[in-house]
């Protein structure tokens, strides 16, 4: 693989580390916002899983399907939660890459400038 090719490749790599980069900093900004945080940070990450926890004891809600919606419910508060924090540790991880990226182009290019 020529000079050309390698910097093509790092550069299409750091187009994609870029587009995680951004998505991180999007979950930032969510996390700083106060609307975010009163309805999805304390509301449905909080306040929510209390209250389902509270109808699984309720004797309204034993039946086997009420208690699967229940479950159901808690999960998906998980997943979403899970989600953000995938998204910002990947756009950490992406934003050492691109440094390393940009590393290996230098080191590319001062190698092309030696020969």
């Amino acid at each position: 693989m020529n000079r050309e090719e390698q910097v093509k490749e790092i550069q299409i790599g750091k187009k994609e580390a870029q587009k995680l980069v951004d998505t991180a900093a999007s979950v930032d900004h969510l996390m700083k916002s106060r609307h975010f945080n009163r309805v999805i940070l304390e509301g449905y990450f909080k306040e929510e899983p209390v209250r389902l926890t509270g109808l699984l004891a309720d004797p309204e809600f034993q039946s086997e399907e009420s208690q699967k919606e229940i479950m159901d419910s808690l999960r998906s508060i998980s997943l979403l939660r899970q989600y953000l924090n995938t998204r910002g540790f990947l756009g950490d991880q992406a934003k050492a890459a691109i440094e390393d990226m940009d590393l290996a182009i230098e080191e590319i290019n001062a190698e092309e400038a030696e020969a």
